[in-house]
């Protein structure tokens, strides 16, 4: 195996390990890849307003480059940086909790109406996350996601399950929190915002046959969907 000197260490290292330089005669550089990383951080380290600006210039430079590159990285390594992400938000939960704290102290209103801009942009996402903490607080089980809650719009054509109307849609406790319902997959149905207040915290059968909207079919397949056969649902948390 090929060898090389390196002009700073000194030490005979294969080639693999000098980086490549078509200036020079041999194609590769002077120095092995570990002296220059000690050079280069210690030039950072003398010339930090430099490199800052160094680095700013780049990017603005080649920003859609970048952007492009980060998109693809995050595409393939989605797996990993979910974890990583994880695992860092575990290990500083106390930091982060006080430096969200702190931002709201500094900045209430950015923080608010840039709260209020996902909201509305995530209605979804963040109804799951509202609901998730609501039954949380309450020692219920709660497991559904995002995904679920689509899957189960669909089942409903996107309509509300108890008018039938295609209006903006709700998440509806079919057996209410304050009752003992779960947050969960065999729970909830797709509502517009009128029935579900219509229905508040009552128990659907007492409720339903006297609603005005009332529909035979549209009952069979709410009990069909979330399981039940008679009086009994046959629960499977998914």
């Amino acid at each position: 195996m090929e060898v090389k000197n390196c002009s700073v260490c000194k030490k005979a290292l294969l080639i693999d390990l000098f980086g490549k330089d078509k200036r020079a005669s041999d194609g590769l550089k002077s120095c092995c890849r570990v002296c220059e990383n000690i050079k280069h951080k210690k030039y950072a380290e003398k010339n930090i307003e430099k490199e800052k600006a160094r680095h700013l210039k780049y990017s603005r430079e080649h920003a859609e480059e970048r952007s492009i590159y980060k998109k693809q990285y995050c595409k393939i390594h989605a797996e990993e940086i979910k974890e990583s992400n994880k695992k860092y938000n575990t290990e500083h939960e106390a930091e982060q909790r006080e430096q969200r704290r702190k931002n709201y102290i500094k900045n209430p209103e950015k923080i608010i109406n840039r709260t209020k801009r996902y909201r509305e942009k995530n209605l979804d996402k963040y109804c799951v996350y509202s609901q998730n903490r609501r039954a949380l607080k309450l020692l219920l089980p709660h497991t559904l996601t995002t995904q679920q809650w689509d899957n189960i719009k669909q089942a409903f054509d996107n309509k509300c399950a108890y008018c039938g109307k295609q209006l903006p849609l709700t998440q509806e406790h079919f057996i209410p929190l304050s009752k003992g319902g779960e947050y969960t997959n065999n729970n909830v149905i797709p509502s517009c915002q009128s029935c579900n207040s219509s229905k508040g915290n009552k128990l659907f059968e007492k409720w339903y046959s006297e609603y005005e909207k009332y529909s035979k079919q549209r009952e069979n397949k709410i009990l069909k969907f979330l399981n039940y056969k008679g009086d009994a649902q046959q629960l499977k948390i998914m």
